[in-house]
């Protein structure tokens, strides 16, 4: 939208001055947003959409605050639709790649974490950020929790058979100590009586 740093009341005159200004009302919305006021935003861009349903700004807008209030299968929705308007906006994939890891579906989350990274450069961190949370993106949050019991078995499984080794020989030798003295106290001479 390129307002990152207008005040809000600056938007809100230019909105009295032309209820009809699309943009006016999309670029509150991104204010909204970013001031924490994500119902607001919703609102602002509702309003950015009834002017014109093909604004992708305020898709894109509204499709952020959806996903902050939790609202994660709408957000999904518009966050496909600004796709459908603007293919090559990256906001649009990031936002797809939030709402998708969200939803549990981190391989299509990491797809678009990386589409966002390779159309703005600028948003890399975000896809290394992903990359370390979700650590090789598993299909879903039950399998990655499912891979890490396996790998944690494993684990104890390889340690217990390669202490096996030790055990048996630490065994064979207190079976050898055992009949060594047992064989000692076999040949060893009774003791003689006490001389009187």
């Amino acid at each position: 939208l390129g307002g990152q740093d207008v005040p809000a009341e600056v938007v809100t005159r230019a909105i009295d001055e032309d209820p009809k200004n699309q943009n006016a009302w999309a670029l509150r919305a991104f204010v909204d947003n970013r001031m924490g006021n994500h119902e607001a935003a919703k609102r602002d861009a509702d309003e950015a959409l009834k002017i014109d349903p093909q604004n992708a700004a305020a898709m894109r807008t509204r499709a952020f605050a959806q996903y902050k209030l939790g609202n994660y299968q709408l957000a999904l929705a518009d966050a496909e639709n600004a796709i459908g308007l603007e293919p090559g906006n990256a906001l649009g994939h990031l936002y797809r790649g939030m709402i998708l890891e969200k939803l549990g579906r981190l391989t299509e989350a990491i797809q678009e974490y990386r589409e966002a990274a390779r159309r703005d450069p600028a948003l890399k961190g975000f896809l290394d950020d992903a990359l370390r949370r979700l650590g090789g993106a598993p299909t879903t949050t039950a399998a990655k929790g499912a891979g890490d019991s396996r790998r944690y078995w494993l684990i104890r499984a390889l340690f217990a058979l390669s202490a096996l080794p030790l055990i048996l020989f630490g065994l064979r030798g207190a079976i050898r100590r055992a009949a060594g003295i047992i064989t000692t106290r076999a040949s060893a001479p009774e003791s003689s009586p006490p001389v009187a």
